[in-house]
């Protein structure tokens, strides 16, 4: 099954994964908080394993990303994330934007994601600049 991105009213998909992207990037609770919705999407075998087991199903992480990034969800859930671990969370987690923003659209969180962050970044009036 893949998953579509679903369409956002008064925003195109790029603006979207463009600023989920950014805010993983940038945030250290969105990465952290990004990596556990992704694990909590795998299968309890890949959790177990830490690996990306069978075919595309359009959940969890990448078979590349999945011994890395399981093994840091397991630590989130811990409370024992490092700064380094943060780091590499901030530094692979953009790649799965699509799945968060499916995820948040299948919960309903998407409204939420519309009216408090989109608004904020794409509709903020920049101040008259002399020049």
């Amino acid at each position: 099954m893949r998953r579509i991105i679903p369409k956002i009213k008064g925003y195109t998909k790029v603006q979207v994964l463009s600023f989920v992207k950014m805010r993983i990037k940038s945030n250290p609770t969105w990465a952290t908080r990004a990596c556990v919705t992704i694990y909590n999407q795998q299968t309890l075998a890949e959790k177990r394993a830490h690996l990306s087991i069978g075919g595309y199903n359009g959940c969890g992480f990448s078979r590349t990303d999945a011994p890395i990034l399981s093994n840091l969800a397991c630590k989130a859930n811990q409370h024992r994330l490092t700064l380094e671990d943060v780091n590499q969370l901030q530094h692979r987690m953009p790649k799965y934007a699509g799945q968060l923003i499916c995820i948040m659209h299948a919960k309903d969180k998407c409204k939420k994601l519309k009216e408090d962050h989109l608004k904020k970044y794409y509709k903020w009036k920049q101040a008259d600049l002399p020049f």
